[in-house]
């Protein structure tokens, strides 16, 4: 895991977007069921992982032809 520490304005910054931030992804999550939830919840674990374990030469987005 990768830490890093925020400069005072980037604390600054962080006080005033955090707020807004939570209110928009409350209201975006709000409307789901909890099963609709967990599901966000899996298909997002999911992408980190699958991000994660994708190496700096390989691109991150790949079209198939099924």
């Amino acid at each position: 895991m990768t830490q890093a520490k925020l400069a005072q304005l980037g604390k600054e910054l962080l006080d005033k977007v955090h707020p807004v931030y939570s209110q928009w992804f409350t209201s975006l999550i709000e409307p789901l069921t909890e099963l609709k939830r967990q599901q966000l919840v899996n298909l997002l674990q999911k992408l980190r992982h699958h991000l994660t374990g994708v190496s700096a030469n390989e691109p991150v987005l790949s079209v198939r032809a099924d």
